[in-house]
Parts: structure tokens; C-alpha cells; sequence
């Protein structure tokens, strides 16, 4: 092992220590460990303020009805299951008693630290081929549950007075060629590390939306909005592997992104971008959700989400 290696190692286990024994770690190791009338709940995501990432507690607290506690911030001693909701996060689950329901694979060459207990849905069936390849049984039942927050949220009109509206990935956002495009009137630039609702509204005010977000695309697909995947970086795209998962999960049809360069202008953009049709059967992966509250019996009986409570 390389010494940068083994210096970052020792980071890594730093911030995983003082992720323990921090103020609200202890708040929420207690709450979780004395609740005797099952108020709390156990789920793994990728603690961030990015929209997407940032669904996954709030989908879990929507169809479970209880106070969701992220595990990597606590020391699960009571043994509680946890669950594994939304985003590419399968190749960073270490716990033995994940059950997964919607979330997936970052990249294709990836696979599990460790088995999970059960996967009871999964992004799409790329991420399913994974699972199979590693021995781990996998339904063929496919879907991004933060549909079901995007679709909850109310009080919110669609507008389209932009016409296009591009969501760059977080670590897109300072390309020159984003500036570009934000200095047209015509274009609305969407910070996907803006609360929830505040993306969902921005993208409402847009007939189009091009992005490298991931979760930028599912939203427009939600809103029924025309859209088109775009690479700026390598490190948002990677090898395309959670786009095309989601991509076969609904059957949209799309391979490959457009690339932007610094002469694409917003015309080009506006005649890249297509209708994509959600075929998703979300009563079945409702269905299959391992915390889902009695009273959620369908999509149409999920409770609604107000703007500013997100």
C-alpha cells in the first residue's frame, strides 16, 4: 500500500470516528436506542445537499411515517435493519442488514463491500445484473423512489417562461461553459444543491431541461417535461452506467449524452431534447417497499409533501 494511500485511510477512519461522536450523533444514537414505540427508522445515504441525494431521508420519513436516522452517523447496536432508498450508492453499503429498495451502482465495474440482507427493488437492470453476477438475489423490480417525492410536492405551477432550463451536476456547475449559458435570458441555470422544492420549482419554469444531473433528468421525466443528458465532465458522467440503469428502468430510449462544447448554443440544445414516457410500474415498486406505512396502499394514497416543509 502506497503512503498516500494508507495517509488517506487514516483520514477516512478519522471522519468516520468523529462521525460517531459528534453532538447530533449522540442525540440520534440515543433516540434511536430507547425507542420503545418504533418512531425511528434506519436508512444509508450520501449525507449531501445535493437535491438528489438529499431525497432519499425524505422518501424514506414520506412512506414510512417515522423519523429517519442516516447509519453512517450512528453505531447500530440494537441491530435495526437499514434501508437503502435512492442514489449510487450500492458499492459503498457495508452493513449486513441493508435491505435495498430503489437505489443502485455508481459504475458497472463495481459490486457490494458486503452482501446486503435483501434487495427488494432496484434502480434499473443494470444495477439487477450486478447483483446476479455477485450471487445476490435481486426482483426484477425497478425504480428511482425519489419519484415518489418529486410527485408528492404541491403548490407548485408550471410556467415553462424559460425555455430551456439546465441542471448541471454539482461538480459541473463552475464550467465556463455552464457561465455561458447563464447569461442568456432565455435560460435558467438550476442549482441542484438548492433545497428540494426549489429545484422542483425552477424546473417547472422551464419548457426543456438539459442536464448532467442525474436526477435532473428524472425530475423533468416526472414533470413530463422534454429533456437531454449532457456531459461536461467525466467525473459527473463517469462510464454512464447509473444514467443508461435509469434509462432502461423506464424505457427511454438514450445511449449516449451530448457532449457541450463551447459552441453549442441553446438552439442545438432545444433540437436535441425529446418526450420521455415514465413506463414505470410505481404501484409495483410501492408494493415492494420494505417500511411502507399500512395506509399507503398505492401510489395515489402516498401523503402529499408542502414546499416548505422540503
Amino acid at each position: 500500500m502506497s503512503i498516500a494511500r494508507y495517509k488517506r485511510k487514516i483520514r477516512n477512519g478519522i471522519g468516520y470516528i468523529r462521525s460517531r461522536i459528534s453532538r447530533q450523533s449522540l442525540i440520534d444514537a440515543v433516540s434511536l436506542h430507547t425507542d420503545v414505540d418504533g418512531e425511528y427508522i434506519l436508512g444509508h445515504w450520501h449525507d449531501s445537499n445535493n437535491f438528489g441525494d438529499a431525497s432519499s431521508p425524505v422518501c424514506i420519513e414520506l412512506l414510512s411515517g417515522k423519523k429517519v436516522i442516516n447509519a453512517n452517523m450512528v453505531i447500530n447496536f440494537t441491530d435495526r435493519p437499514i434501508y437503502s432508498v435512492v442514489g449510487s450508492v450500492l458499492q459503498w453499503a457495508r452493513f449486513k442488514r441493508t435491505h435495498i429498495w430503489g437505489s443502485g451502482f455508481l459504475q458497472g465495474g463495481q459490486g457490494f463491500r458486503t452482501a446486503p440482507e435483501r434487495i427488494h427493488a432496484v434502480r434499473g437492470p443494470l444495477s439487477r445484473e450486478v447483483c446476479l453476477r455477485q450471487g445476490v438475489a435481486c426482483p426484477p423490480i425497478y425504480g428511482d423512489p425519489a419519484v415518489f417525492v418529486f410527485k408528492a410536492i404541491t403548490g407548485i405551477k408550471r410556467t415553462e417562461e424559460f425555455k430551456l432550463g439546465v441542471i448541471p451536476h454539482y461538480v459541473d456547475a463552475p464550467d465556463p461553459r455552464i457561465d455561458r449559458l447563464r447569461r442568456i435570458d432565455s435560460v435558467l441555470v438550476i442549482d441542484v444543491m438548492r433545497p428540494i422544492a426549489e429545484v422542483v420549482s425552477a424546473v417547472s419554469r422551464c419548457r426543456a431541461v438539459v442536464s448532467s444531473s442525474l436526477h435532473g433528468l428524472i425530475l423533468a421525466d416526472c414533470l413530463s417535461i422534454p429533456s437531454r443528458w449532457i456531459k461536461l465532465s467525466t467525473p459527473a458522467t463517469r462510464d454512464g452506467f447509473k444514467f443508461l440503469d435509469y434509462f432502461k428502468s423506464i424505457g427511454r430510449n438514450e445511449d449516449r449524452p451530448l457532449e457541450l462544447t463551447d459552441s453549442t448554443d441553446v438552439r442545438r440544445l432545444l433540437s436535441e431534447v425529446r418526450g420521455h414516457r415514465m413506463n414505470l410500474d410505481l404501484d409495483l415498486l410501492l408494493e415492494a417497499c420494505p417500511f411502507r406505512h399500512d395506509s399507503i396502499t398505492g401510489v395515489d394514497s402516498v401523503p402529499v409533501l408542502a414546499v416548505q416543509h422540503i
